[in-house]
């Protein structure tokens, strides 16, 4: 769960706890939106039991020290990390930790110097909320962050959180101004299998989850086909919103992902001059908003607070303006 939304989403399933969101007492830090849901978060201790809970004070006292040591996204960054440790300090222990940290760790990606430097940055403040060495190290920690932002999928908040939050920036003239049609993301989760799609900037499915709809609670995430598929068609996803323009998606895909996409998406709009009176863009070429979708069926996750780019992502059938952090 990232820290701009900790005191709506619950830190166990992900829910948005409108009204009824009971904070940790311990780190205030994270909030549970049942009793059900803080039983289970602290008796799993890689989802807020008392490690997390301590990485986390430690996390947001070092972004409100004098100087600043931490901006948002590192605390984000560093929120991830912590429930990594503590899986990986219990898979000795609890095979369902053992599995996932196998899991995690045959996912595609290795670290470059970025996810280095932030690694080394992270760590002495990590270890400092935890008796003892820590399981992993610095190389080993920004391997996992690489992985995490290759293959990890962001979760929008609802479009309510988004107006309550652009209306407190702009009483309080604090924070980003965000654009019309974005949204905030509440947090991020891995789906080894989903991770496996590849991408195309004019997709065939979009992704569907459930962590507000009415009922037991759920992490499952499923993909829907935009239109008819032929058997035997390859399933794509994009991994960017599908409002941006070329450049955009260009850079992003190269940057993160290392890679020059040729869709034929990208080969017409490359022929495009936006110089031009009247000239397309890329959201009006394509038909569109980065609609994301939240709705039923899925696989288990492993939550992390960093997230993907794009993946169309819809809320409860309602297209929504696609926005990540990287």
């Amino acid at each position: 769960v990232t820290h701009a939304t900790q005191h709506v989403t619950c830190c166990v399933c992900l829910r948005t706890a409108q009204g009824s969101a009971a904070a940790c007492p311990e780190c205030q830090q994270a909030c549970f939106c049942s009793t059900e849901c803080a039983q289970h978060g602290r008796v799993v201790s890689w989802m807020h039991g008392p490690q997390v809970c301590s990485m986390y004070r430690a996390l947001v006292s070092a972004s409100q020290a004098q100087g600043g040591l931490l901006d948002e996204q590192d605390v984000d960054t560093g929120r991830f990390l912590a429930h990594v440790i503590a899986l990986h300090a219990s898979a000795q222990l609890s095979p369902t930790a053992a599995s996932i940290a196998h899991l995690l760790i045959a996912l595609q990606g290795e670290a470059t110097e970025a996810e280095l430097r932030l690694a080394h940055k992270l760590l002495p403040i990590l270890q400092s909320a935890v008796a003892g060495v820590l399981p992993l190290g610095a190389s080993e920690l920004a391997t996992l962050l690489r992985k995490e932002q290759l293959n990890s999928y962001g979760i929008l908040a609802p479009a309510w959180y988004t107006s309550q939050l652009q209306a407190a920036q702009q009483a309080t003239q604090q924070g980003q101004d965000m654009e019309e049609g974005e949204r905030v993301l509440r947090g991020s989760a891995l789906y080894s299998l989903a991770s496996f799609i590849n991408h195309e900037c004019n997709p065939n499915v979009a992704r569907f989850d459930c962590f507000d709809v009415l009922g037991p609670a759920s992490t499952h995430v499923s993909f829907r086909a935009m239109h008819n598929l032929p058997a035997g068609t390859e399933v794509l996803q994009s991994y960017c919103p599908l409002s941006w323009d070329y450049e955009e998606r260009l850079e992003h895909l190269r940057d993160v992902y290392g890679f020059t996409c040729t869709c034929q998406r990208c080969k017409l709009e490359s022929t495009w001059s936006l110089e031009e009176d009247g000239g397309p863009t890329g959201s009006q070429s394509m038909g569109g908003n980065s609609g994301d979708c939240e709705n039923e069926d899925g696989e288990q996750t492993l939550h992390g607070d960093h997230g993907r780019q794009g993946n169309m992502d819809m809320d409860e059938g309602q297209q929504g303006g696609g926005s990540a952090s990287g």
